[in-house]
């Protein structure tokens, strides 16, 4: 009869990467689903240390792909994609695990794949049928997975992302715009191709300043004429040239930081 202690075993060797050991306690009876002091599972446990050749064994031996840690409420699947191990993402896929499952802040599958940085793993989720914004509308806009990658300015995962439909307005009380977060975090290359995908520019930043306005504060000309290339003034109609303007404001900017060095 197995006992709590082949449990925690299995716990360790899935963490070690231990197959041999891994066996030997599945054929002595081991509860491939058993939980651990922080509500994992063996297969979790294996996931989030990248042991694949360990988590093969416990798929075979009947182990649930999408058992959820008590904490946060992370898949295996969830776990893998942070870490960026494509290895261990296509054995889980090929077992069926949900490419969108979402952890209890709304961050799913695909978004934690962006926190990991790998492309590759992100093309196979997609390839796998996840979704481009993550876990739906019911989840936080900074969770989605453009919102991340934009915000973590990964711009080859900024435009995987929008080739696979992510949908470039989401944004809330809370939370700025894909867009908006591109303008304030200075990135013109992403606010681009945000725009050439349909980012709405008329929309304000979380601050309710104009975007543009925001560029100013930041001192950024590129951002500035990108922004006057598609449309966007301060909103006065004695701007006449944007760009201009804006020169002249970041020349004030500038100077005003410099005589209050210790402003915040």
């Amino acid at each position: 009869m197995p006992t709590a202690s082949d449990a925690e075993a299995l716990h360790i060797a899935a963490s070690r990467g231990d197959a041999a050991q891994v066996v030997r306690l599945l054929e002595s009876g081991a509860d491939v689903e058993a939980r651990d002091a922080r509500g994992r599972t063996p297969l979790l446990v294996a996931a989030r240390e990248g042991r694949a050749d360990a988590a093969r064994l416990l798929l075979e031996a009947g182990a649930a792909v999408d058992a959820r840690g008590e904490s946060m409420s992370i898949t295996p699947l969830m776990a893998s994609a942070q870490r960026g191990d494509v290895a261990l993402v296509r054995l889980l896929l090929e077992a069926a695990a949900d490419p969108n499952a979402a952890a209890r802040n709304g961050a799913g599958v695909l978004a934690r794949a962006v926190i990991g940085g790998n492309l590759v793993v992100a093309k196979a989720l997609l390839d796998a049928g996840a979704d481009p914004d993550g876990a739906g509308s019911s989840a936080p806009p900074n969770t989605s997975p453009l919102w991340v990658a934009v915000a973590m300015k990964k711009r080859d995962l900024v435009n995987l992302l929008l080739e696979r439909g992510a949908n470039t307005n989401t944004g809330d009380s809370v939370s700025d715009t894909p867009f908006g977060v591109a303008v304030s975090g200075g990135d013109a290359t992403i606010a681009r191709m945000l725009l050439e995908a349909g980012a709405d520019p008329l929309r304000p930043a979380l601050s309710n300043l104009p975007l543009l306005a925001v560029a100013i504060r930041f001192t950024n000309l590129p951002m500035a004429e990108l922004l006057e290339e598609y449309g966007l003034s301060l909103a006065k109609s004695d701007t006449p040239n944007v760009v201009t303007t804006a020169e002249r404001m970041m020349l004030a900017e500038a100077e005003d930081r410099k005589n209050k060095p210790f402003a915040g």
